[in-house]
């Protein structure tokens, strides 16, 4: 019969494993907190963009309720076209 031998583990290759692991978290922390940085700026920037995006949308909106106003086409059939309404009298510049 053989009996077997049991290893101990020596103090310094535990302290060496345990400074490993710690070692091996610092990286992945540190490279996660680079990357939730990173995300946080990109987040930061879409933001702007959508709410400059979300004012131009707005003015395009409004010009395109004026444009298709009877206001905006009486203006323009004036103005470009020369037009006069009923009962006017227009008036040219020399």
């Amino acid at each position: 019969m053989s009996i077997a031998k049991k290893r101990k583990v020596s103090p310094r290759f535990k302290f060496f494993l345990l400074f490993l692991c710690a070692v091996y978290a610092a990286i992945v922390f540190f490279n996660q907190e680079t990357l939730i940085r990173s995300q946080n700026e990109e987040i930061a920037t879409l933001t702007e963009q959508k709410e400059e995006a979300v004012i131009e949308n707005q003015f395009s909106e409004e010009n395109i309720s004026y444009v298709t106003s009877n206001e905006y086409i009486e203006k323009v059939a004036r103005e470009k076209l020369g037009w006069i309404m009923e009962g006017e009298i227009k008036f040219k510049e020399s």
